[in-house]
């Protein structure tokens, strides 16, 4: 916004400028034509002088129009104003021709003024709202502008909310889970307590840390998830068995925050740790193409009651990909083998500035 002035000034310069080079270029080519005459020096000093003035008048009916703009609840008042604006305008440029006719002969005989008044009248009146049209188009470009940048700001407000709000909601539950195996284990084992509250001091810490980014390298999430696995780990016992297979460029690759810990979360809350005999749970992650995959499994008994993952993990995980990146990613659950449940994530690849370098 505060460019404008310079790019209005910018414009006007240019097209007058340009108007009165060419200008210039004909009338010699018209005088060749007629067999008279005219100098470079001549035609450019007469069309200079006549169409440059149309700079500040240019700038001065923007003004105008920018003040007074012809639109729903001001017509009248603004066709009143901007007639009046072109009104100076054509009486001022009359004023100009006649003061400067000694140095550019714009009259072979020195004229009266309502003579000039009257050509100005003529020429002018028209070129004036010719000014007030274009500089209504500029106008309402920048408007235009505007809104949509008001518009983008708007909906990347909302955005940050919504997964400020998602993320408020998804820690807790988190957190509680956490706390929950930490509890059980405190009276059990205190060395493998103490490593568990280790493990839940680094979950906490991202938790709290002012980083809200909305999304970060998979390298991290696999560091969040590993420490909430070392925590089910030391509870569960070998009734968890975990397998990685993630490829180095899917760890540079940027994942939103927070989308793979509760697919692993819902593997062991749901699955896992209400099986009496041990369960596996197999996390892969791979760059095709220009996308990421990411694929979690766990087994699972057949014939289990109940949908696992199908509460508020699940729901973060849908919400945020749909604020992210809208369409253009997706997470399918695969419950067709009865004996595994499986989680796909789809995303689009893209790597940070500081991994890519």
């Amino acid at each position: 916004m505060q460019n404008r002035p310079y790019v209005a000034i910018l414009i006007a310069t240019v097209w007058w400028g340009a108007y009165a080079l060419l200008f210039a270029m004909d009338v010699v080519a018209m005088g060749q034509k007629q067999g008279i005459h005219v100098s470079w020096e001549e035609a450019a000093a007469f069309s200079f002088g006549g169409w440059l003035t149309w700079i500040p008048f240019s700038l001065g009916l923007y003004a105008a129009v920018c003040r007074f703009p012809i639109q729903r609840g001001q017509i009248i008042k603004a066709v009143v104003v901007l007639t009046g604006a072109v009104l100076v305008v054509v009486m001022l440029k009359a004023i100009y021709v006649y003061l400067t006719n000694p140095i550019f002969t714009w009259y072979l005989e020195p004229p009266q003024f309502g003579t000039v008044m009257a050509d100005s009248m003529k020429n002018n009146f028209m070129m004036g709202w010719a000014v007030v049209g274009v500089s209504h188009s500029l106008l309402f470009y920048h408007r235009a502008r505007d809104k949509e940048r008001t518009v983008a700001e708007l909906e990347a407000g909302l955005a940050s909310a919504k997964l400020e709000a998602i993320r408020a909601r998804l820690n807790p539950h988190f957190m509680f889970n956490a706390l929950n195996s930490v509890s059980e284990m405190v009276h059990q084992d205190a060395d493998a307590a103490e490593s568990m509250l280790v493990a839940l001091s680094r979950l906490l810490r991202d938790s709290l840390s002012g980083n809200q980014e909305a999304e970060r390298p998979l390298a991290d999430e696999i560091a969040l998830a590993k420490d909430y696995l070392m925590i089910e780990k030391f509870r569960l016992g070998e009734r968890l068995r975990v397998e990685w297979t993630v490829d180095d460029a899917a760890l540079c690759a940027q994942a939103p925050a927070l989308i793979l810990q509760p697919l692993i979360e819902n593997a062991v809350i749901h699955s896992i740790s209400r099986r009496k005999e041990p369960g596996w749970l197999r996390v892969a992650a791979r760059a095709a193409g220009q996308r990421l995959l990411i694929s979690v499994d766990n087994s699972r008994t057949p014939g289990d009651v109940g949908t696992p993952g199908s509460g508020l993990g699940l729901e973060s995980i849908v919400s945020r990909l749909a604020i992210i990146h809208g369409k253009n990613a997706s997470l399918k659950i695969d419950t067709s083998n009865p004996g595994v449940y499986s989680a796909r994530l789809d995303l689009p690849l893209s790597v940070s500035r500081k991994d890519a370098a």
